[in-house]
């Protein structure tokens, strides 16, 4: 018996040197091949750490190089928060917004939004990025506030039912409690699912729906019809 790195190696010798059909060596047989595990992991090895060293060399000789923003002065420049930035619609938000020269925060939980979809901005000096639930209470200073946080399409928000209205209700206070508190303007977006399965088409801002409070898509629809409450009520008291 014979060990190589651990590797021990039985060696049965039945035959001649004379014999015509003499089987390879097992011994021989593992050794070459520790020798090509062992050439491949040096050549992996080098190749780790030269892309290590290729990523360096970028970094500091290639500065990300970001969009063309419009420069406002201090005046005109607005810090803008947008919550539910890193989805379809916010992430393009982001970008006119960004464009323009104003101050972009976005806050996500990236349930269903993609850091891919804003990264082009990461590290600018006008973004920033916050991972971050609006069911949990914000605290910042803003100008505006853009209120798009939640889930909007069935898979995602019948996924977790109670999880979308706790975002559309509790979230919704929250964000209304921040505008309130540092005087910020605040758009909601909302859906045209509030009127249910409407009788009237099209239907108008005066039509106040046909809708089932218990169906399969209610913990969206209720939700939004309750944050639509909620702005209203805080527009007339505030």
């Amino acid at each position: 018996m014979t060990s190589y790195d651990g590797l021990k190696c039985f060696i049965l010798n039945t035959s001649t040197h004379s014999d015509k059909n003499i089987s390879p060596s097992p011994t021989s047989t593992g050794e070459k091949t520790i020798k090509r595990l062992e050439k491949r992991l040096a050549e992996l090895e080098t190749m780790i750490y030269n892309q290590h060293i290729l990523d360096q060399d970028n970094s500091q000789q290639c500065p990300k190089k970001y969009p063309d923003v419009k420069f406002l002065n201090y005046q005109d420049r607005k810090r803008i928060l947008i919550t539910g930035g890193a989805g379809f619609v916010g992430s393009h938000l982001v970008d006119k917004l960004m464009l323009e020269g104003h101050e972009v925060i976005v806050a996500d939980n990236f349930f269903t939004g993609r850091k891919r979809n804003v990264e082009h901005w990461v590290n600018h000096e006008n973004f920033e990025l916050l991972n971050h639930d609006i069911v949990n209470p914000l605290y910042i200073e803003v100008d505006e506030i853009y209120h798009l946080a939640s889930p909007a399409s069935p898979p995602h928000y019948m996924f977790n039912p109670v999880k979308t209205i706790k975002t559309n209700t509790m979230g919704t206070i929250n964000i209304l409690g921040l505008a309130k508190r540092v005087r910020a303007k605040m758009l909601l977006a909302s859906t045209s699912e509030v009127y249910g399965d409407p009788e009237e088409h099209p239907q108008t801002e005066s039509y106040w729906g046909h809708v089932n409070p218990i169906g399969p898509r209610a913990c969206y629809d209720e939700g939004k019809r309750v944050a639509e409450t909620l702005s209203y009520s805080y527009a007339k008291t505030v």
